[in-house]
């Protein structure tokens, strides 16, 4: 197991000198929108597309965690006291997932379109959110990290956000009023999107995997199953779903890694069970599982869907 201190250190030194847990460039990391044909379709609005670049450094994330993994209870476990005099994220370069996850977010923003939303995205204006100094306890931390990009967003004219992901919806809903005095309205992508006529899907049976975000703190798990209703996609629910949901293990990713592999492995054999594709609403919890199997991100289904 790494010790936690140092591990925090690096993360609140990273996120202080670039805006992210990795110590990245924005250049690198917030690119889903080059190229991107939903341009033609957004203006000047002040309701903004928020990402808060989850999916985006998730794959970055991922490696990374894939080389804490092979050093815990090593003598190698020790270089993380110097971790914070270099970027995490420097060496990482994962090209393809990288494109994923960003495919990942054009899907979420074209099945806004799809769906009548009328929003704008400005790259300059999406943020991190900072829910790691949060979850890590450090408020002072926290409550700077959220004044500035609360105020950023103030100056443009942005008063509603839609958010795409459990862990910067709970910030920004819950937290920032209370950290930044930032009574943003704030809506995850999932509450909003609404087909109108029901579709026939026949040949899509899914089982969910409800972030812990959604089904326990904020409620919103029913959402996304009012979705795949209209999409006439059903679904096989297990006992621990909705507000009882299980954890993906994410949460202790960069202090145990092997723990949270054990418990992704117990999660994803849960959602196996009912023998169907096994979707979820959450970068972290899709990496966290797939290890074990295949798992799409449900906005690959809702996309899929009604371009289908």
């Amino acid at each position: 197991m790494y010790h936690p201190h140092y591990v925090i250190r690096s993360i609140e030194q990273n996120i202080k000198n670039t805006g992210n847990p990795l110590g990245l460039s924005r250049s690198q990391i917030n690119t889903w929108w080059e190229g991107w044909e939903g341009w033609k379709k957004v203006g000047e609005k002040d309701t903004m597309l928020f990402t808060g670049l989850l999916y985006q450094l998730t794959p970055y994330v991922d490696k990374l965690v894939d080389y804490l993994y092979k050093f815990e209870n090593t003598f190698l476990e020790k270089v993380t006291r110097f971790m914070p005099k270099s970027p995490l994220g420097i060496l990482l370069k994962p090209q393809k997932e990288a494109e994923h996850f960003n495919g990942i977010v054009r899907k979420i923003a074209d099945s806004l379109i799809k769906s009548g939303i009328d929003f704008c995205y400005k790259p300059e204006l999406d943020f991190y959110s900072g829910v790691l100094l949060y979850d890590m306890g450090d408020d002072e931390g926290f409550t700077e990290h959220s004044l500035f990009v609360a105020e950023k967003l103030r100056e443009k004219g942005i008063k509603k956000l839609i958010t795409i992901d459990p862990h910067t919806t709970y910030v920004l809903r819950e937290l920032y009023p209370e950290y930044a005095n930032a009574e943003f309205e704030v809506k995850n992508y999932l509450e909003i999107l609404d087909f109108k006529s029901k579709k026939e899907n026949e040949n899509i049976t899914l089982t969910l995997h409800d972030p812990c975000y959604y089904g326990r703190y904020l409620e919103i798990s029913d959402e996304s199953r009012r979705i795949l209703d209209s999409l006439g996609i059903e679904y096989k629910d297990i006992r621990n779903s909705g507000k009882l949901t299980s954890c993906c293990g994410g949460p202790i990713e960069s202090i145990s890694p092997k723990l949270t592999k054990e418990v992704a492995e117990n999660r994803y054999d849960e959602l196996s069970k009912t023998g169907c594709e096994i979707a979820t609403m959450c970068p972290i919890c899709l990496v966290n599982l797939r290890k074990f199997g295949e798992i799409k991100d449900i906005s690959e289904i809702i996309w899929g869907a009604v371009n289908a």
